[in-house]
């Protein structure tokens, strides 16, 4: 995965697939022992096991347990018992998306929760928040953030799923901060509406983050969201910004100006053998440095007075290095009367992070 990809680069090891089987301290020097029989001399071992509800009391008294013992409680926060209210990581919360119930063990809905709680231990009628689960996290210079459903939560649903992934620039390209975003959004197919977004990236991950959590709580579609009028300053963003660039692919995709084509739907269609016609236009020089095995490479600058090396009668996917100049080929592809276009979603580099671990 990138996150992995770039921990390595900091001199990280990863030992997948091995259990911790005993730690051991001697002489003032600590040794972790894996299920592979490794030993491994460290300064310190951190634990990072996951999160269980404490709720062992809870059940004596009889209050109703869900799943891995989560206390159940309604929207006011009130458990089974109804003089007996619960908030927190012990208890469970509501989903703003599926509106049923969920476990989401996380600082800020746990104060929000205790207020509502402590409004209606008062004889108030306050509701706990439905929560979308944005949560961000460092490691190393990278900083990765969710709100909202993911893909693999979203296709467990039966939801119809949309994807789309780009590489935007986080301020403008003559900026010495310049650095470049990964933002993928998540789609309700159906209703066209956003569900979940993910961001990776070194800087301001939080605020994009932020600003597709309000987008999904407001249920804004893609016209509206590209219409937030956010802060810009050549310092800070770029005119459109990574929300606004988000805003405009998920339009086209939803009003069908774009067919995009996830990593992993490629992936499965080049597994099946699909006889796809792959159209990379790129430059000869990025092309040369690597590209999608049985892709022809045709430069966007030459692809009109060259559409008849190509046959408009095959499945055609276009792609560049993020899907910019390969959008605009595969507008050129349409509007040339090509019977079946899409466009890889993210382009070469969400293809490289898909083949490099992001299964």
């Amino acid at each position: 995965s990138v996150m992995e990809t770039h921990l390595k680069g900091l001199g990280v090891e990863f030992l997948k697939g091995r259990q911790l089987s005993g730690i051991e301290e001697k002489d003032g020097a600590l040794s972790a022992e894996t299920s592979e029989g490794e030993r491994i001399k460290t300064g310190a071992v951190i634990f990072n096991m996951g999160v269980r509800p404490n709720s062992g009391i809870a059940g004596v008294c009889g209050l109703s347990l869900g799943a891995r013992g989560v206390i159940m409680v309604d929207r006011q926060a009130r458990t089974s018992d109804e003089n007996m209210f619960s908030a927190g990581d012990c208890c469970n919360s509501y989903n703003f998306i599926s509106k049923g119930p969920d476990y989401i063990p996380l600082a800020g809905p746990a104060q929000k929760a205790a207020r509502a709680a402590a409004s209606n231990c008062f004889g108030l009628d306050e509701e706990t928040p439905l929560l979308l689960g944005t949560s961000i996290l460092r490691a190393g210079e990278l900083f990765a953030g969710i709100t909202g459903y993911s893909e693999k939560r979203a296709l467990r649903e039966k939801i119809d799923v949309k994807t789309e992934f780009l590489f935007p620039g986080t301020r403008v390209h003559y900026m010495e901060s310049a650095d470049e975003v990964m933002i993928k959004l998540i789609m309700d197919g159906k209703r066209n509406v956003l569900i979940g977004a993910e961001a990776m990236g070194r800087d301001k991950v939080d605020k994009y983050i932020d600003v597709f959590s309000s987008i999904i709580y407001n249920k804004m579609r893609p016209e509206d969201m590209k219409n937030l009028d956010l802060a810009y300053s050549p310092p800070v963003s770029t005119p459109r910004g990574p929300v606004g660039m988000s805003a405009m692919v998920a339009e086209n995709s939803s009003s069908g100006a774009l067919r995009s084509l996830s990593p992993a739907e490629l992936s499965g269609a080049l597994s099946r053998g699909d006889a796809l016609q792959l159209l990379d236009v790129r430059s000869g020089a990025e092309f040369g440095a690597g590209a999608i095995a049985g892709a022809v490479n045709i430069p966007l600058q030459r692809l009109r007075e060259k559409l008849g090396e190509l046959d408009g009668s095959r499945k055609t996917v276009t792609y560049c290095k993020s899907g910019f100049r390969s959008y605009l080929a595969f507008r050129i592809l349409v509007n040339s009367g090509f019977s079946d276009v899409s466009n890889l979603s993210g382009g070469y580099t969400a293809w490289m992070h898909y083949i490099g671990g992001e299964r």
